[in-house]
């Protein structure tokens, strides 16, 4: 996957992200890769419908057993520890924020407004909700919304079964546009 000619920079979207753990996750995983490869480049959207979520997400500040588990390393690299009446929290550093755009997004607007495919979409734990002409429809519109050759991820809960597509089934949860 090769981004287009006018944007060299690796493209993620995390629809329906939450309170932002799924983003900055992927985002510090993606400013690894450039640590280990000359000129790559990423830039994350993270979208939501709730604009209260949205505002949490954006300011990256969570309490410290959110990053039980993340390797020490990584901690001091892209985390900010809090002091005085932040004790007990951390912010992610604006190293991952940088390259991480939050926005208001109902997934079933007539337009998304992004400029370019992305090489990669997270949409976890969203279609459980939806019906099966729903679900169909969302997912026909994320096929649009990718590179060809790029990947949808949905949670493991989730099931495209039934629902029409042009994907290619990488593994359960796993997706590809063909190229």
């Amino acid at each position: 996957m090769v981004a287009s000619s006018s944007d060299r920079r690796f493209r993620v979207w995390s629809a329906a992200c939450s309170s932002g753990e799924e983003p900055y996750s992927i985002g510090i995983l993606l400013s690894e890769q450039a640590v280990i490869t000359k000129g790559f480049g990423w830039h994350l959207t993270a979208t939501d419908i709730s604009t209260e979520i949205l505002s949490h997400a954006a300011a990256g500040v969570y309490d410290l057993d959110w990053t039980h588990g993340v390797p020490e390393p990584w901690f001091r690299r892209y985390f900010q520890l809090g002091k005085g009446p932040h004790a007990g929290q951390c912010r992610i550093n604006s190293e991952i924020k940088r390259n991480i755009e939050f926005r208001n997004l109902n997934l079933f607007q007539p337009d998304y407004g992004h400029d370019l495919p992305f090489h990669v979409i997270f949409c976890r734990n969203v279609m459980i909700y939806f019906d099966p002409e729903t679900k169909e429809a969302l997912v026909n519109r994320l096929f649009n919304s990718l590179v060809p050759g790029g990947y949808l991820m949905i949670g493991h809960s989730e099931s495209m079964v039934g629902a029409k597509h042009d994907f290619i089934m990488i593994q359960p949860a796993v997706f590809q546009r063909p190229e």
